[in-house]
Parts: structure tokens; sequence; C-alpha cells
């Protein structure tokens, strides 16, 4: 990505050194120092605790290729709390491809809330 991008980048500087007839040298290396102190300005997300960094390697290891399963159920069998699983379930699904949503669960008579979903291991 950052070679198309600086490729990108220098074809622009280019035309325009062209067309206002100015140093290609110079106006690469403003650029340069632009886009840096640009991206330096950037903030990253906080980094994940260690309690989720396990959580996520513990469910790569339990849950084989197939294995359905819901928040709640896991949740009883792991023995970690639901907000935290439903967390590291979600990462994994969107960021490693892990699991995906099948279908929602039935829910018990007098239960209050969503239905939970239904995750499978890809």
């Amino acid at each position: 990505m950052k070679n198309v991008n600086q490729e990108i980048l220098n074809t622009l500087v280019a035309e325009f050194a062209k067309q206002n007839k100015i140093s290609k040298g110079k106006l690469t290396e403003f650029a340069n120092n632009l886009v840096s102190s640009v991206n330096s300005g950037v903030q990253q997300g906080r980094k994940p605790k260690e309690e989720s960094l396990e959580l996520r390697e513990k469910l790569r290891q339990e849950l084989k290729s197939g294995v359905q399963f819901t928040i709640p159920e896991l949740t009883q069998k792991l023995g970690v709390d639901a907000v935290s699983l439903n967390n590291a379930v979600r990462y994994l699904s969107i960021n490693e491809n892990l699991f995906q949503v099948v279908g929602k669960g039935a829910k018990k008579a007098g239960e209050r809330g969503p239905k939970p979903l239904i995750w499978k291991a890809i």
C-alpha cells in the first residue's frame, strides 16, 4: 500500500513540477516531509489488554472449523464475562475472518433482550 501511495505521490509531483517549472527533487522532498508530518500526527487506538489477547488466543485454539456457538453458551463454557468474549469474537470475525454469524438463536420464555446470535467458526 505504501509503495502505491508513493508512486501516486511521485506522479503528482512530477506533473505539478513540469506544469509550474519547479525543481522536481525539491518538490518531492517537500511532499514527503508533508506526508510524514501528517502521518506522524495520526493516532492509533489503544493497545489491547493482556487478558483480551489471551482470550483471543484461547478462542483460536478452542474453536475448530464448523463449530456453532452463541456468546451466552460460550461464556458459561469458558467462564469469562460476556462483554469481553463478545468483543473478542467480533474482533476475530472482522480482522481475521475466523467467525461468521449464521443466524439467531431461540430465546427462553420471559427472557429480555434480543435473540442471541449464532456464530460459526470458519
